[in-house]
């Protein structure tokens, strides 16, 4: 058999080797979602919804004249400021526009991410549907119809918290409309909307949902990408309500200005922390990669990190429990906490395990 393999070897060459680089070098990364890819798009989304903010609210100006500054006399407010706090109902609207754009796209890209995660996980793959996405026009209705009933239920949750019933009507729902459109619109759109029904892909669905929106937690990049920026919008609304209370009297400080910028500066902030989580995991996994090759000798033994972090230091217990280094990687990479680690481990290894593993040929 050995005879075999060196002949192969020999009459493929270069190619062989080079067939096999990930096994010795490089780790290879196993989400569907490239991280590249994924901070470029974050990156870009980021710098739009921004745009949208300080720009879009400047197109009032092509058919309404500014008006004086009435309030701050004493210190005027900057040039660039004064379209965007002249008509603050006009200026949100502005930005719904242009969030709207922002997260179609966005969502249209996270759709792919998520039924690639689900190709993964189920092993049923549909390469046209890949190719294409899911782009049916009753997902689409679906996931608008929720964002326009998610505004309606942020403009009733903002007045129970003490917005104005009677008065800025406009001027809330705008507010309303533009967090539900940051942090319902993606959800709704790539995880798609579940039928109340007893159907298998349904029941799966309202699985899904719960796993992310209810428990908060995700598995992959691309559920991290529609969980955190949704919310830390929500976050970042109900933190921007705070400059309403202070007593500056500055034209910026006008309902509903100062939340809607803080629903924006959330998502963004959303957005880092979904590039940062993952970033973080694949950094640990590597890293510990790394150790399981120099531990074994080889890039491709035939062992999962844990069987290989089992036989670790031929089964000493107080070598893996000591190891600060392995035991922060494998909490990192598992989001354990390391003693919760640690106790698996004194639990793996409480009888010996035989020795460290093989080097490969």
């Amino acid at each position: 058999m050995a005879k075999r393999k060196a002949i192969t070897q020999n009459d493929t060459g270069t190619s062989a080797r080079s067939s096999q680089p990930s096994k010795t070098s490089a780790r290879k990364d196993d989400d569907p979602l490239p991280l590249s890819k994924y901070i470029s798009i974050a990156g870009t989304q980021a710098v739009l919804l921004l745009f949208s903010m300080l720009m879009l609210p400047r197109t009032t100006l092509t058919f309404e004249k500014l008006p004086p500054q009435v309030s701050s006399l004493d210190r005027p407010q900057p040039a660039w400021m004064a379209p965007i706090t002249a008509w603050p109902d006009l200026s949100v609207a502005w930005i719904c526009v242009g969030a709207a754009i922002v997260q179609s796209y966005w969502a249209s890209k996270a759709v792919t991410w998520i039924k690639q995660d689900t190709i993964k996980e189920t092993g049923k793959q549909d390469e046209l549907a890949l190719r294409q996405g899911d782009r049916s026009f009753k997902d689409l209705t679906r996931a608008w119809g929720a964002t326009l009933l998610g505004g309606v239920a942020f403009h009733a949750l903002i007045v129970l918290l003490g917005a104005p019933m009677t008065t800025h009507v406009r001027h809330t729902f705008a507010l309303a409309l533009l967090i539900s459109i940051l942090a319902v619109y993606a959800p709704a759109r790539s995880l798609t909307i579940p039928l109340w029904t007893q159907d298998e892909q349904d029941i799966a669905l309202r699985a899904k949902w719960t796993r992310i929106i209810n428990n908060l937690k995700v598995n992959t990049r691309a559920e991290r990408a529609i969980l955190y920026p949704s919310l830390f919008t929500v976050i970042g609304a109900w933190c921007g309500t705070y400059p309403l209370a202070l007593d500056w009297d500055r034209p910026w400080q006008a309902w509903p200005l100062t939340p809607a910028a803080g629903a924006i500066i959330g998502h963004v902030v959303g957005l880092g922390a979904s590039v940062f989580s993952s970033e973080l995991r694949y950094t640990a996994n590597t890293q510990l990669e790394h150790l399981h090759a120099r531990y074994t000798g080889t890039g491709h033994a035939d062992l999962t990190k844990w069987e290989w972090a089992t036989h670790q230091h031929r089964d000493t217990l107080s070598s893996i429990v000591g190891h600060p280094t392995l035991t922060s990687y494998l909490a990192v990479a598992d989001g354990e906490s390391i003693g919760r680690v640690k106790f698996e481990m004194a639990e793996k290894m409480l009888n010996p395990c035989g020795p460290p593993p093989q080097k490969q040929d």
